[in-house]
């Protein structure tokens, strides 16, 4: 599964992507292969949620199933593309 959350920004129709994966390859205990990437991006959008309404909005993301085969990314690119972002 992906988790996404959304701060909008005063450009609701400008997106930013942060993003890590949640998951971890087979061979990696999972503390850099990405549990760093995730704890940055749960950060940022607590220090972004903290702030005044940001320019764009921010979609704060991590995603599923990237060790095989980046199966979540996709996933999200494709419902923003069905959606028209």
């Amino acid at each position: 599964r992906n988790v996404v959350g959304t701060l909008k920004g005063e450009r609701e129709d400008e997106i930013i992507v942060v993003c890590a994966h949640h998951d971890s390859a087979p061979t990696s205990p999972g503390a850099c292969d990405n549990a760093g990437g995730c704890a940055t991006v749960l950060e940022l959008a607590r220090v972004f949620a903290a702030s005044p309404k940001p320019w764009r909005t921010i979609h704060f993301c991590t995603w599923g199933s990237h060790e095989t085969g980046m199966h979540g990314s996709e996933a999200y690119i494709r419902a923003a593309q069905a959606a028209g972002r």
